[in-house]
């Protein structure tokens, strides 16, 4: 087994594969153990892991606003300012995004020799099940809010996000008010196309997570 790795060395301009073959697909909200599994995952497969947030700050300098309005907007904003929008337009904007991204993240898989996992919150289901993705392919992880909350508050560099924002106990609340709103409404996209949704804060360990995870996207479908 070959060991994992990440885009660079790989790539293969003239090289155009089948992404419905050639890749697994980790989708869902952040802070919900999902880099943690696809990188097992790429791990046991063999295969590169291709996260789709590393991508984001070279695919936002890549788009114009002509292309990418709301890559424009969000870019444009400060964090406090982005969070003091209303949680609606907020999530609004996060699918907007991942719609915006969707080309450019597939460019880049198409270049890329060899097995990927691809993983990240910009994958949709909707646009995966257009693509001709199968449930055997594609998995999406969303925490309860409760292990979200618990989580994002340990993480330091979530802390010294709003550290310099006017009050950052509100800007945090807001954050995680979009994100909980993300979470349900990406789980029930998931569902709606028939993909497995896993939620990691429930009774299960994320290694029992993983467990479910690895069986039912290395299983041969029948």
């Amino acid at each position: 087994m070959s060991p994992a790795g990440v885009l660079g060395a790989s790539w293969h301009p003239r090289r155009v594969r089948d992404l419905t073959t050639s890749a697994w697909w980790v989708g869902g909200s952040p802070c919900s153990g999902k880099t943690t599994l696809a990188t097992r995952l790429a791990e046991d497969l063999g295969a590169h892991l291709y996260s789709c947030d590393d991508a984001f700050d070279r695919h936002a300098a890549a788009l114009t606003p002509g292309e990418a309005p709301t890559f424009a907007k969000v870019t444009s904003l400060s964090i406090e300012q982005r969070l003091s929008q209303a949680v609606a337009v907020q999530v609004d904007d996060v699918f907007a995004l991942a719609r915006e991204q969707r080309p450019l993240i597939t460019a880049d898989l198409r270049r890329l020799s060899g097995p990927v996992v691809v993983e990240g919150a910009a994958l949709l289901p909707e646009a995966l099940s257009r693509l001709g993705v199968s449930a055997q392919r594609a998995v999406w992880v969303v925490p309860t809010e409760e292990f979200q909350r618990e989580h994002y508050a340990r993480r330091a560099w979530a802390q010294q996000l709003v550290s310099n924002t006017s009050d950052p106990a509100v800007v945090f609340e807001r954050w995680m008010q979009r994100d909980a709103r993300f979470a349900v409404d990406i789980a029930e996209e998931a569902r709606r196309c028939g993909y497995p949704v896993e939620v990691t804060g429930s009774a299960a360990s994320l290694d029992t997570i993983y467990e479910r995870v690895r069986r039912h996207l290395m299983t041969p479908a029948t």
